[in-house]
């Protein structure tokens, strides 16, 4: 049971945040050399870990190949994020009524 709210029900696949945070580490993994990529990726999925991890990879990969590697890689990530949920925090705030605070 949520007592502050209504539980969100969607997966962490399918949410916007999730994606944006994920995506923030494919970056950092990116700026940090390969073979310390595994030293900067912390989650308690190893699927996620080597999710951050080849996704940092490529976006590296991208920024090697130059500007037009990159823009398509950005412009894949933005249509995928496209496809992301993003939802209010609390139910009451969607219901028009107020917030605590």
């Amino acid at each position: 049971k949520a007592p502050f709210a209504a539980r969100n029900r969607f997966t962490a696949g399918e949410k916007g945040w999730i994606f944006l945070e994920r995506f923030a580490s494919m970056v950092k993994v990116a700026m940090t050399p390969p073979d310390q990529a595994a030293l900067v990726t912390y989650s308690n999925s190893e699927d996620v870990r080597k999710l951050l991890i080849t996704g940092g990879a490529d976006l590296r990969s991208a920024v090697a190949d130059g500007k037009e590697a990159l823009k398509r890689m950005l412009k894949k990530t933005s249509d995928a994020l496209g496809t992301k949920k993003f939802s209010t925090i609390s139910m009451d705030l969607q219901k028009g009524g107020s917030s605590v605070g």
